[in-house]
């Protein structure tokens, strides 16, 4: 008779166990979608974010290389040859030096990183 029981109540038991399982794997897959939309709005977002970014900085470089352009044939045309190329030299030191800058800041970062 008490085996009869614990047979029942191992049934009982492991139908509750199968059921419970099904319950946590709803939960689970449930869980996992709210998740996965919730990183697709996130990067819906960023991509607009970054679209925007992008798009204000060529308006930005654009008229900047409007502005020199115009500057270019301004002097060209009043005949400042002289000031031009002093600009250029100018141009070229603070390149390189920005570009020197830019590599040894590069290297510190990676060296830092290791």
């Amino acid at each position: 008779m008490s085996s009869d029981i614990q047979s029942l109540e191992k049934h009982d038991n492991a139908a509750g166990s199968e059921e419970l399982l099904i319950l946590q794997e709803k939960n689970q897959h449930e869980y996992a979608m709210a998740v996965l939309t919730a990183q697709e709005r996130d990067r819906g977002a960023g991509r607009g974010h970054y679209r925007d970014t992008q798009k204000t900085a060529l308006i930005f470089l654009a008229f900047i290389g409007v502005l020199l352009l115009t500057l270019i044939f301004a002097a060209f045309h009043y005949g400042k040859d002289q000031f031009l190329i002093e600009c250029l030299r100018y141009l070229a030191v603070g390149g390189g030096c920005g570009g020197a800058g830019y590599a040894w800041g590069y290297h510190i970062k990676r060296k830092d990183r290791q």
